[in-house]
């Protein structure tokens, strides 16, 4: 009791602190960003076709919708949060409010147009501090897993007093269907993922979506060997589980050698341009000694970074050149692709017959293997699982264009493919800074789920005991112990060969 009065207490003061500094703004100014906001939007975000197509919404639809909540709205902070919420909408991990770090990338037409400074810097500090005040403030994190369609809970858990069984099955939330419930969220649970099988978003962490307040209470209800539990949790509350699970592993690269299967496996946690040299030099020496068979490149849990990182250590490892094509495509409304010699091509095919994307890029894109090549012929295996992003991704999607490259595990439910940095943006008024993906990756594709890039070669599907065993792990889960053990992906590929 103690602790949420003090939650409670901290919230009311974060809200006046933050009403005190932010700007105070007139309705016909919301009004104006909110305007300007949905015009860069639908001239700029790609992915409404595959909103409406693949995943049963109108992204821009629900956009606009939220323009009559301006009247209602009393302070700049939750202001805020409708532009979030906006922007959230897109379901685009690159498509986002962002902080002060991205100022430098505005654009430069934008700062003029809207009379932006680097003094606005300190206004948008305010901002990202209003937004980590609100996730700091949730205490709840339920020990549960989206696995084959279903959300299970990991291990026993106790709630006031109340038992949660491993295992069990969450049939609804707050009274509805949980998938139903979920599908909600599209505007308040940023970076859903989509269930291509059953054609669904899913987030694990629904429970903290930001249409709550982290004083709410959220009742879940459960299912297990055909007993029903109910059970209200408080989002500033916490669960006593039976066992610690560790969710996230240490970020450290390495080259290791398995004699007996003759493999080379390249452990790479992030896309990070800095760790070549690193990764070629250990790779240089383990093969100057040892006969390779196979190589494996894993970066699970890869959170992207440089494509570059991944593309050096390809080109000193592959034997010859890996082609990839591409048609880059822009929205149709985009002002900011052009040519000067006349209107840039549209993109049509048996399905997109709309006059919604012109091409700016369709040709192909040429790795060739660097000067200090291993000029290696075996097969190189990238192992990718659902917290692979960005150029993670990119990795991922060039495996479908060489017989040498294969990935395998399982995937994202993101978006993948070609992708450049995002444009950033100014609103004129409240001077929030966002972001927003330009372009998508119209290249090998033969219906519109082929749009995300997001499948593995060799999909592997893992079970709840399996996610189990590897969050109990005590060890490293990159280590030869558990790869050889416990690693359904890595036992995989032994069987491969």
């Amino acid at each position: 009791m103690k602790k949420t009065i003090a939650i409670l207490v901290f919230a009311i003061f974060i809200t006046c602190t933050f009403a005190q500094k932010l700007p105070v703004l007139s309705k016909p100014q919301m009004y104006a960003d909110f305007d300007t906001l949905c015009m860069v939007l639908t001239k700029i975000s790609p992915c409404d076709y595959v909103r409406r197509t693949v995943n049963n919404y109108s992204m821009t639809d629900s956009i606009l919708s939220l323009k009559k909540n301006i009247d209602t709205i009393t302070s700049t902070e939750t202001f805020y949060w409708l532009v979030n919420r906006a922007l959230t909408y897109v379901q685009e991990g690159h498509t986002s409010i962002v902080g002060s770090d991205y100022y430098s990338d505005i654009d430069s037409l934008d700062a003029i147009k809207h009379h932006s400074t680097i003094a606005d810097t300190s206004i948008i500090n305010l901002y990202d501090e209003l937004y980590w005040s609100k996730v700091e403030c949730y205490e709840l994190e339920l020990p549960i897993k989206y696995v084959n369609g279903e959300y299970r809970v990991l291990c026993d858990f106790k709630y006031k007093d109340k038992l949660i069984p491993y295992n069990s099955v969450i049939t609804a939330c707050n009274n509805q269907n949980i998938h139903k419930y979920v599908n909600q969220l599209l505007g308040t649970s940023e970076m859903m993922r989509w269930d291509f099988e059953n054609k669904r978003f899913y987030a694990r962490n629904f429970f903290r979506s930001s249409h709550l307040q982290c004083t709410d209470s959220i009742k879940i209800f459960f299912s297990n060997n055909g007993k029903n539990i109910q059970q209200s949790f408080l989002l500033n509350d916490t669960v006593i589980l039976s066992k610690p699970l560790k969710y996230r592993q240490n970020q450290i690269p390495k080259v290791l050698y398995f004699p007996k299967e003759q493999i080379l496996y390249v452990r790479m946690p992030e896309m990070n341009e800095d760790e070549t040299n690193f990764y070629l030099h250990k790779i240089d020496s383990v093969s100057k000694n040892n006969k390779i068979k196979n190589m494996i490149i894993d970066i699970r849990d890869n959170g992207g970074g440089s494509d570059y990182a991944w593309m050096n250590i390809l080109k000193h490892i592959i034997d010859k050149p890996i082609l990839t094509k591409s048609i880059v495509c822009a929205n149709i409304n985009n002002p900011g692709f052009y040519d000067t010699d006349g209107p840039l091509k549209s993109f049509k095919n048996d399905f997109i017959k709309e006059n919604i994307y012109k091409i700016l890029w369709d040709g192909t894109d040429t790795l060739e293997p660097d000067t200090n090549s291993l000029h290696f012929k075996g097969k190189i295996y990238v192992i990718e699982n659902e917290y692979c992003f960005s150029s993670a991704n990119a990795l991922t999607s060039t495996c479908l264009f060489s017989d040498q490259l294969i990935s395998i595990g399982n995937t994202t439910g993101w978006f993948a493919g070609k992708g450049i940095n995002p444009w950033v943006f100014i609103l004129p008024n409240s001077k929030i800074l966002y972001r927003i993906e330009p372009i998508i990756d119209l290249g090998n594709i033969t219906k519109p789920e082929d749009i995300y890039h997001n499948s593995a070669e060799i999909p592997v599907k893992l079970t709840i005991d399996d996610y189990i065993i590897r969050y109990n792990y005590s060890g490293d889960w990159y280590d030869k112990e558990f790869l050889y053990k416990y690693d359904k992906v890595f036992k995989k590929i032994l069987k491969q060969n």
